[in-house]
């Protein structure tokens, strides 16, 4: 227990990088630094938001002293979790500062998702040529037909001597054997290479070589454009400064993107239907300059019906393809199978869905149903 003699004239400070963030019936501190989270109550929350720089004196006055052990037990946890320090004087609290918030990038375009048909027309060593010239870092190929591994490393010589960091190669499964000398003389060579995966096959295998830095993936599953977009599932989250700061300003799936889709139609994802131009006539470097390529980079999760009210919303990427509501791009993602309203997901039991806690009204996007989530979490 806090000893009261000792911290009833000290202030309680959250390490910078750990960031309470609210949600409707839960919160969560996220732990930047350490890439982890813990859930905690919304009481806890405001507690945390509105009594900064203030004594822990204040604090007992403020809330009551009936209130004493419920908060002596919270900052007792936060002590323990390594979320916090106590501070001898409001001027030492005060010389702690916040994290900075702001989010930039060097990189004009910071990834692109390039689908791979059966369109022999397209120059994908052309595309690939582009991609280096605009500089963008991180590549995705994704090939739904087979394609024999030598047209994937004929991309990847071009690659050669350039600013690309990453490339991450989906291609449906062909019968190799990751430890083949030619094949991994290959991926040797090309140390680009982040990922192989081969989707459609008979089983799922992974095969980490090269000092960590390849893998070779076999998954079961088979790959589209329709299902592998605009899934949302808890095992697709991440914490780290980079997402959780570009995530309060930008679209963390959609900003500085540039896609082509097996048709070489040039969009902010695959499956999307507005086209941009086609890359046999249009510069991937004239597409993104056109009016309205970059509306989608600052729909954040603070303006997307109830993900705004959702404590994962600054560690989950976003679809701004397949919504809910196709006349509304604030729309909430239709394949999220979360109700921030409960804090339960469709597996768990006595979930239900979101249409079920409140209505979505034309003007002012979805509208909870006070009284009915107040009965279901009862």
């Amino acid at each position: 227990m806090i000893n009261e003699i000792k911290v009833k004239e000290k202030y309680f400070k959250l390490f910078a990088c750990c960031i309470p963030v609210y949600g409707y019936k839960r919160s969560i501190i996220y732990d930047i630094q350490r890439d982890c989270s813990e859930t905690i109550p919304n009481s806890l929350f405001h507690l945390l938001k509105t009594n900064k720089n203030t004594s822990y004196s204040k604090i007992l006055l403020k809330y009551g002293v009936e209130n004493k052990k419920i908060i002596d037990n919270y900052f007792d946890w936060l002590i323990q979790k390594e979320f916090g320090f106590w501070c001898n004087s409001v001027t030492e609290s005060k010389s702690f500062p916040d994290m900075d918030m702001e989010w930039d990038t060097p990189f004009v375009i910071t990834n692109s998702i390039i689908d791979i048909g059966e369109d022999n027309s397209i120059n994908y060593h052309d595309i690939i040529r582009q991609a280096i010239n605009i500089g963008i870092p991180y590549l995705q190929l994704r090939a739904y037909t087979e394609k024999n591994l030598d047209f994937y490393f004929s991309l990847l010589k071009i690659c050669e001597g350039s600013r690309i960091k990453s490339i991450d190669i989906f291609t449906p499964y062909l019968k190799i054997n990751p430890k083949e000398v030619s094949f991994k003389k290959n991926c040797q060579k090309y140390l680009r290479i982040n990922n192989i995966i081969f989707h459609s096959s008979p089983f799922n295998k992974r095969v980490k070589f090269f000092n960590g830095l390849t893998t070779i993936i076999f998954v079961k599953q088979t790959i589209s454009d329709q299902n592998c977009c605009g899934n949302i599932s808890s095992s697709f989250f991440a914490i780290n400064k980079q997402l959780f700061t570009e995530s309060h300003h930008h679209n963390t799936c959609l900003n500085r993107k540039v896609c082509i889709d097996v048709n070489g139609e040039i969009k902010n994802c695959p499956s999307m239907n507005k086209s941009f131009g086609n890359i046999r006539n249009t510069t991937l470097a004239e597409a993104i300059e056109k009016p309205g390529f970059k509306d989608l980079w600052f729909i954040n999760k603070d303006k997307v019906d109830v993900c705004k009210d959702c404590e994962f919303r600054h560690m989950c990427t976003d679809c701004r393809a397949f919504i809910k509501d196709p006349e509304n791009i604030y729309s909430q993602p239709s394949k999220c199978p979360y109700n921030p309203y409960i804090a339960k997901w469709q597996r768990e039991e006595g979930y239900v869905s979101v249409e079920e806690c409140g209505a979505y009204k034309r003007e002012k996007g979805f509208v909870v149903n006070k009284r009915k989530v107040n009965k279901l979490n009862k």
